[in-house]
């Protein structure tokens, strides 16, 4: 099973719906891969955003029992893949864990702004970008 980690700043809202809609749409795909997350500055143990979880809804995702995590060595040495939802995510990561570079990548082609702070209209708009995103990640996989 190929296992995916997801990236962003605080996991509790871009990366959170990506692992939760990346795992719905493998699981529908049949393709053999799980996906994680975390993020660079997380707070370990914060819940997804009440706004990413009604987005992720919409996708099949359940995020509410999702608790954040901090970025780690051993997080990206268990990763097949790393997809970082901007570039910046993927510059630091490579500066801090540069054993760990060639498994690392942006998400999407463009950055994937943060919702934070948005209403419902900006976090449905990122979910939507996150899903076409994890679709065309989930088509290499096949």
């Amino acid at each position: 099973m190929r296992k995916i980690l997801f990236v962003c700043s605080g996991n509790t809202c871009r990366s959170a719906m990506a692992e939760g809609i990346f795992n719905v749409m493998a699981e529908k795909r049949g393709i053999s891969a799980a996906a994680s997350s975390c993020g660079i500055s997380a707070f370990a143990g914060d819940e997804a955003s009440s706004l990413a979880i009604e987005a992720a809804k919409r996708y099949g995702a359940d995020l509410a029992a999702h608790r954040a995590r901090k970025v780690c060595s051993y997080a990206l040495e268990e990763a097949d893949k790393v997809y970082c939802m901007t570039g910046a995510h993927v510059r630091a990561l490579c500066q801090t864990f540069p054993q760990w570079r060639e498994k690392i990548a942006l998400l999407a082609r463009r950055d994937i702004s943060d919702p934070w702070g948005g209403d419902e209209t900006i976090y449905a708009l990122a979910a939507g970008e996150i899903a076409k995103a994890v679709s065309l990640r989930l088509d290499e996989l096949r």
